[in-house]
Order: structure tokens, then C-alpha cells, then sequence
């Protein structure tokens, strides 16, 4: 086999480990950042005065060892983070929409990563931006659209969830990553350049930048900073949407996206009927038994903003599956 071959094979198995995946839809990994081995090269930008970060081996009291054995990316493997400084490293993301590698995957580019950070709370934080112009501007990762020029809608970006390694649970992603985490987090966020309804077209651009910056006062608090593993690029296949329906369908939700309420009704005549809902991550989040014809109000105070997957099963079986975007 050759070895572009392997690393790809790792990357999936090392991706299926990280995710347990419930929800109709796939994670087509391409791009890797591991650090033991990489498929796209990163760069720290020695030009920042004190750049903290490094790549090395762990050799602190919370951060003893990377995710995968044995190299990470920290602001400073062996001392505290400096003080004043602006550090910051990058890679770039190519083929967004992945055309050529892999079957169509709904227009959406996803970037995945494995952290810890023990920072002091608020004025020692890391943060991360992307451009799509070659790093002539710079947005920052939060939840935005952006206008595409196209009539049928917007672009979205938004992050995920945080997934908890130890513990499972989910945690809002915050602005600036500052405190401390409690263990390795997955974070992972999304580019969807078009909501996957029929005669959509895929526009993005031709490569994404992405840097990570970590940020710190003038007051020494000895702690241990940022540590960054286990970078994942790809395409996210995201289902079908739930804004067009075949006439057969036996569920329906209106209206969509869901901002304050929806309706959703039921039209098999199954028995045993369950409506169940599920995160990116394969969590599931909601889940009621439902009676045969009949419908029921889906609360927006029930989740938080982004895309979930929902299925209609009767039993174990899946007898329907969409996409619910909240906003």
C-alpha cells in the first residue's frame, strides 16, 4: 500500500474514533494535520515577536502527553505561556468541495480538531480566523452568514457543539477559548456554501486559511496555555433538507429553519413510531414517541443554534431522514 494511501486510512480510522456516529449522513476526511505526520503542511509565523507556539512532545503537569502519541502543538511544550504575546500558527484548506475525491457532499467543508487549554479566565484566551482571500482579510469563527451573490440564499458558517472526550457531554463553543477545559474537547466547525435543496449549486472558494491564535496580558499566571491535536479537514455530507419534500413523505416540519416553533406531522401508519434528533457529533439531543397520524410542536427552546439530523423510526428501523437547521 502506499503511503499517502495509509495515511488516509489512518486519518478515517483515527476520525471514526473520535466520532461514534448515530445520524444518517458522512465525515469524508482529506487533510490531516496530526503532527506526527501531516497530508497539508502548517506553519508558525515566526514573524510574530515571541511566538509561543511549538510542536513537541508535552512535558507539563496538566499537558503530559498529545492525543495521539507523541507530538502536539502547545504554547510552549515544557513552560507557562509568556506573557504579552500574540502567537499564532496556520494551514491552509484545499478543494473545499472536494469534487474530484469523493461523491457530492451537500456544499459543506468541515474542520475538526482535539484541544486542551488552561488559560487565565477572560484576558489570556486563544481564538481562531479564516479567510478566503489568501489572508488579504481575516473573519472571525463565530456563527455568521455571509451573502453568496446567489438568490436562492446565504452561506453559512457556524461551530459545533464541543464534545467532551471523558465525560460525552456538549458545551456551547465560546467566542475566545479561555479557563480551563477539564480535559481534551472536540471542536469542530462548518462552511456550508449552499443548503442542500434540489438544483442547488456548490459555490466556495478555490482554498480556506485558517489560523489559530493564542493571545496573553502583561501578568504571569503560570498556567499551562493552549494544546492543539488531531486537525481534520474534509467534506461533510449533511442529508437532505427538509425544506423540499417528496409527497410520500411522512414527516413534515413548518416552518423551517425552526426559530420559535414548528409543527411537526406524522403521516405514517406505522406503529411504534419515535422522532428522534441528533447533533453533528452523533449525540442525540431530543427523542419523543409519537402516535401514528398525528403532529406535534418542536420548541426552539429545546436546542441550540446550528444543524442537527432527525430520523423517523419505527422501532430500530429508519423509516425517514432530514436536516433541521435552528437559528
Amino acid at each position: 500500500m502506499k503511503t499517502k494511501e495509509i495515511l488516509l486510512l489512518m486519518l478515517i480510522l483515527a476520525s471514526w474514533n473520535i466520532y461514534a456516529q448515530k445520524y444518517p449522513g458522512e465525515l469524508f476526511p482529506r487533510d490531516s494535520v496530526f503532527f506526527e505526520y501531516n497530508t497539508i503542511p502548517y506553519y508558525i509565523d515566526t514573524s510574530q515577536p515571541g511566538n509561543c507556539w511549538q510542536v513537541g512532545h508535552p512535558s507539563k503537569v496538566l499537558f503530559n502527553e498529545a492525543y495521539s502519541p507523541s507530538l502536539a502543538i502547545v504554547t510552549d511544550t515544557l513552560l507557562p505561556y509568556p506573557v504579552n504575546t500574540q502567537s499564532i500558527f496556520s494551514f491552509t484548506i484545499t478543494d473545499t468541495t472536494f469534487p474530484v475525491y469523493y461523491p457530492p457532499c451537500g456544499g459543506a467543508t468541515y474542520l475538526q480538531f482535539t484541544h486542551k487549554f488552561d488559560t487565565d479566565t477572560i484576558l489570556d484566551y486563544g481564538y481562531m480566523e479564516y479567510s478566503f482571500d489568501h489572508g488579504a482579510s481575516w473573519n472571525l469563527a463565530i456563527d455568521t452568514i455571509f451573502d453568496n451573490g446567489y438568490y436562492w440564499g446565504p452561506m453559512w458558517f457556524w461551530w459545533q457543539p464541543d464534545y467532551s472526550v471523558t465525560s460525552g457531554d456538549q458545551y456551547y463553543h465560546p467566542r475566545h477559548i479561555s479557563g480551563h477545559s477539564n480535559g481534551w474537547l472536540v471542536s469542530q466547525y462548518i462552511w456550508e456554501w449552499v443548503i442542500p435543496l434540489k438544483d442547488s449549486v456548490i459555490v466556495a472558494p478555490d482554498s480556506i486559511d485558517v489560523r489559530f491564535i493564542f493571545h496573553s496580558d502583561n501578568v504571569q499566571t503560570n498556567k499551562e496555555g493552549w494544546m492543539i491535536d488531531n486537525i481534520v479537514t474534509g467534506c461533510m455530507e449533511l442529508g437532505s433538507g427538509t425544506l423540499f419534500h417528496k409527497n410520500n413523505d411522512p414527516i413534515r416540519i413548518s416552518p423551517v429553519p425552526l426559530t420559535t416553533v414548528s409543527v411537526v406531522e406524522c403521516s405514517s401508519g406505522m406503529e411504534n413510531l419515535s422522532f428522534e434528533v441528533y447533533s453533528l457529533l452523533g449525540k442525540s439531543v431530543f427523542r419523543k414517541d409519537i402516535k401514528r397520524n398525528s403532529s406535534f410542536l418542536l420548541y426552539r427552546d429545546n436546542f441550540y443554534p446550528g444543524l442537527f439530523i432527525w430520523c423517523l423510526k419505527s422501532g430500530d428501523k429508519n423509516i425517514q431522514t432530514g436536516k433541521l437547521v435552528v437559528q
